[in-house]
């Protein structure tokens, strides 16, 4: 298996030469982070950023077993980083949960699966989330619950699970006889 390094133009690499460089090739060297001498051997550390790692079974070849570039498949960035489509809201309380959570975050719109706090949200997002969702589905939401379910798939369990224990409670309480002592 090799591991195929695409980059932005930047990679981690280590020069040793041990003749002495022109000073040409100095000046180059040091005008893209060299550290300079060290004794007879030449050190240039280059700090580069791989745009992109990509698993292969195998380089492709050429008859003379050279890596044939030209036989790479394509790696354009669209689709090395190409991102999903987030899914929609299913239920009404995931539609309404995704509508305050969107508001909140200025946001379009808020896939089901998508992690509040890596949209943007934070402590104090979080807990005017937790006041509104209390507000519109009158349930006692706490904020463990948002850590807890950070997202609307979760959370909209969560929601349901109050509203559904909410309503048994009373109905409960409404189907009672009274009975006198």
């Amino acid at each position: 298996m090799s591991l195929v390094l695409f980059t932005t133009g930047v990679i981690l690499g280590i020069l040793l030469a041990e003749t002495r460089l022109s000073r040409a090739h100095e000046r180059r060297l040091r005008e893209h982070g060299a550290v300079m001498p060290s004794g007879d051997v030449y050190v240039a550390l280059l700090v580069l950023y791989p745009s992109a790692f990509v698993l292969m079974e195998k380089f492709p070849l050429t008859s003379n077993g050279k890596i044939d570039r030209q036989a790479f498949p394509d790696f354009s960035r669209e689709k090395l980083f190409a991102v999903p489509m987030p899914a929609k809201p299913q239920t009404d309380t995931q539609r309404e949960l995704a509508a305050i959570w969107a508001e909140l975050l200025n946001l379009e719109s808020v896939g089901v699966d998508e992690d509040f706090f890596d949209l943007g949200g934070h402590s104090l997002l979080a807990i005017r989330a937790v006041a509104r969702i209390r507000d519109r589905f009158e349930v006692n939401l706490s904020l463990r619950n948002l850590l807890e379910s950070p997202t609307v798939a979760g959370l909209a369990r969560v929601i349901d699970g109050l509203s559904w224990l909410t309503r048994s409670k009373a109905q409960e309480a409404g189907d009672r006889e009274e009975i006198e002592l």
